[in-house]
């Protein structure tokens, strides 16, 4: 089995830990920490690198371990070695490269000597050729403190369109969703679309029944009328072979254009899950985010079903805690993460239910 690492969003380490075997059928891990996943898989590397929750994935040609680990030492192993050629690491032939040097998750300089012998370890072991500015593949040292160093290939995923100033990445969309259980009967809502990037990814990769896809911007909203969210209908499998959805594309996706405190064309108790990036520090006409958070919540509770459930990413994670309590929303969890090098907190509420004795 060839070994990988993966980057992911740090605190969300035990959604990846379940993930990646479900999505890469016979995965080991070995450990996981940090935002980083080291496992061992035995089939095809395109795989690992179509994983939508995950940042960066790089296979692993050789790791390194003892006191005082440097990129020195590192490399000059690497020089003294036959590295294992194949595809996944670069032994297909042919193409530019350049070569990083990464620690504690950060890129660092080091001496043109140590980096010229890097490189001409991979030319000699790949027959591949320098470029260090636009290069084709990218071969990475990593050093993290607590864990091995590690000598790697990264496996370039499709990097589609850069995404705009305010948008949710895909990666970290495709977490919230991972964090909730789908099926062919589940109505879902966003009432902060947005760009779209949570209602995308529900339809790409989950199955529902019915999708709300909400913004009170009508230049989104226009844009969302625009996207894969209101294109044909029918069953679309994506990724096959390493893990297998069944998603609905354009099948029961509603967009609309509304005020979020208020989404009078969703009925009580009709909704299974919402999943929603409430704006971060412009309210509207509410002006104060407390009283902004309140509303919000109190609609999210009138839409969900009293097993349901809300995920909501926040940068203001004592304001939305106490807007949770004041609506009557229990925190059945909190994930504090970085987006953007901001912190933010990832809150899970579900409805409290009063019992008569």
């Amino acid at each position: 089995m060839a070994e990988y690492l993966s980057i992911f969003i740090s605190g969300f380490e035990d959604t990846v830990m379940e993930w990646i075997p479900r999505e890469l059928g016979g995965a080991k891990i070995l450990f996981i920490n940090g935002g980083l996943a080291y496992f061992k898989y035995a089939g095809k590397p395109e795989y690992v690198a179509r994983l939508p929750f995950i940042n960066n994935s790089f296979v692993v040609i050789d790791k390194y371990s003892g006191a005082g680990l440097t990129f020195e030492k590192m490399v000059y192993g690497a020089s003294k070695k036959t590295l294992r050629t194949d595809g996944a690491v670069g032994g297909d032939g042919g193409g530019s490269f350049r070569v990083r040097f990464s620690r504690e998750n950060t890129f660092e300089k080091v001496p043109i000597k140590t980096l010229e012998t890097a490189e001409q370890a991979i030319i000699r072991n790949y027959k591949l050729y320098t470029d260090r500015l636009r290069p084709q593949h990218e071969y990475w040292f990593i050093i993290r403190r607590g864990e091995p160093g590690f000598f790697t290939r990264l496996l370039n995923k499709d990097a589609g369109a850069k995404p705009q100033k305010g948008e949710l990445r895909q990666e970290l969309a495709s977490l919230l969703c991972l964090d909730c259980r789908f099926d062919k009967n589940t109505v879902v809502c966003d009432p902060f679309a947005g760009y779209g990037a949570i209602p995308l990814c529900i339809q790409k990769h989950h199955t529902y029944a019915k999708l709300y896809v909400n913004d009170s911007d009508k230049a989104q909203v226009a844009g969302l009328r625009n996207t894969r969210l209101n294109a044909g209908s029918g069953v679309h499998i994506s990724n096959a072979g390493a893990g297998v959805h069944i998603s609905n594309t354009g099948a029961g996706v509603h967009i609309s254009n509304a005020d979020a405190v208020r989404l009078s064309h969703i009925g009580d108790g009709e909704v299974d899950l919402v999943i929603t990036d409430p704006p971060w520090g412009l309210f509207g006409n509410y002006g104060d985010i407390n009283e902004f958070y309140f509303l919000a919540l109190t609609e999210i509770k009138r839409l969900l079903k009293p097993s349901g459930t809300a995920v909501l990413l926040t940068g203001a994670p004592q304001e939305m805690a106490a807007a949770a309590k004041r609506a009557q929303l229990s925190v059945s969890s909190r994930k504090n993460i970085l987006v953007n090098g901001k912190k933010a907190t990832v809150f899970k509420l579900t409805k409290i239910i009063h019992q008569i004795y």
